[in-house]
């Protein structure tokens, strides 16, 4: 190999490198939200052309972790059933506080906030015994949403400027003597300069936001309602401090993630799921023993 070929084959190399490294940084989400049981296990979900399913069922207790993959921290509003998660009352971004979540970190929310010490735990339930249908939002079963605000930079930190000393005596006189002169310089920064705005609201991860889906559930004419809600549940301890935050853009998120969820059955209906027939069905055996090895079952291809 020559040594122009042995140069163009490592440019091609670093550039493929340079390229996988795009690529992996473009997939990674900038914010994620996972539901967990109580042990810490990542409940099964499932992606559709529209949105992601969670599959829970009923009884089952279950915690929402909010992710920050991004280098400072941010404000995640977060909202079970319609219902925020630290207020109860209806969700809404603008108005209500959220929950701090570090650079690069992730914050467990455990239930319905009830003090700085407690939670209500989140635990399905039948959709009228939900905390959302019990408080008059029935329509918002089965949805859990978290909005993302960025956090403003501090203000840029004033140094005043040292008198200059001018070799002339007198500034205007050094300005007259001197070649360049002063004065080119712009005007200095405020330490009150307001931070660029975030980027506006990118939608749900599915790309719509809770109440655009309904919308298109009402236009489609069909029932879009969850086999299972969210309860507010038994108290736990769960202790949190409040903090000062201000968000970088109060009125628009830098982005809003929803995501669904159901029982078997509702997303066997919703066709996300197959149902499970049984296998080798057999009818009744008076004497079901054998003293003898059997063969395995026959797969379906032989």
């Amino acid at each position: 190999m020559s040594l122009k070929h042995f140069f163009l084959a490592l440019v091609l190399g670093a550039l493929s490198i340079q390229a996988g490294l795009m690529t992996c940084a473009r997939a990674e989400p900038s914010y994620e939200v996972v539901l967990e049981d109580e042990f810490g296990n990542a409940l099964p979900s499932y992606p559709t052309r529209s949105e992601r399913f969670a599959l829970g069922r009923d009884g089952q207790r279950y915690n929402v972790r909010v992710y920050n993959h991004t280098g400072r921290r941010v404000e995640a509003v977060v909202s079970v059933d319609g219902r925020d998660v630290l207020s109860g009352k209806p969700g809404d971004y603008r108005k209500q506080r959220g929950y701090i979540v570090p650079a690069y970190g992730s914050v467990l929310i455990d239930g319905f906030r009830t003090s700085l010490e407690s939670v209500a735990a989140f635990r399905f339930t039948s959709p009228g015994d939900s905390y959302s249908a019990r408080m008059g939002t029935p329509e918002n079963v089965g949805v859990i949403g978290a909005a993302f605000f960025a956090e403003n930079p501090p203000p840029p930190v004033y140094r005043p400027q040292v008198p200059r000393r001018y070799p002339y005596g007198s500034r205007d006189e050094y300005k007259r003597k001197s070649e360049g002169g002063l004065g080119s310089a712009g005007p200095r920064p405020s330490p009150s300069a307001p931070a660029a705005e975030s980027a506006p609201s990118r939608g749900s991860s599915a790309g719509k936001s809770a109440d655009g889906y309904y919308a298109e559930s009402e236009r489609r004419g069909r029932d879009d309602s969850s086999n299972i809600g969210t309860q507010y549940g038994e108290e736990t301890y769960s202790q949190v401090s409040e903090v000062t935050f201000m968000r970088a853009n109060a009125k628009s998120p830098d982005r809003v993630i929803t995501m669904r969820y159901d029982d078997y059955e509702g997303l066997v209906a919703r066709g996300i799921l197959p149902r499970q027939q049984p296998r080798h069905a057999r009818g009744p055996s008076a004497f079901p023993q054998n003293r003898f090895a059997a063969p395995p079952p026959r797969y379906d291809w032989e």
